[in-house]
């Protein structure tokens, strides 16, 4: 679908990930071929909500009742794993071309 897609000129945005490893390994190589540049997920939040690095090894987890008011008051830690998962996956989309 991505070929097609570009092919077409067709801007490109995935959107979600059937998991991380799955991702990293099979559809983010095609993804920068193709020129994808943008990617919506939950997965940085929820895994640093909790308390957890995003590695391609990460699993996929669910955080359940969103509309618990757990999720109202994050801590610090909670805040600074998300902020670095967030850039994480930012990396991943980019390429290794920008990465240090």
């Amino acid at each position: 679908m991505m070929e097609y897609c570009y092919h077409r000129g067709f801007k490109i945005h995935l959107l979600g990930l059937c998991s991380i490893r799955h991702f990293v390994g099979e559809e983010l190589p095609a993804a920068l071929a193709y020129g994808v540049r943008g990617l919506d997920t939950c997965a940085a939040f929820t895994l640093g909500v909790r308390g957890m690095e995003l590695t391609k090894d990460s699993p996929r987890l669910f955080l359940g009742d969103i509309n618990a008011s757990r999720y109202s008051f994050l801590g610090w830690e909670q805040l600074l794993l998300i902020e670095e998962n967030m850039r994480i996956l930012d990396t991943w989309v980019e390429g290794p071309e920008t990465e240090q």
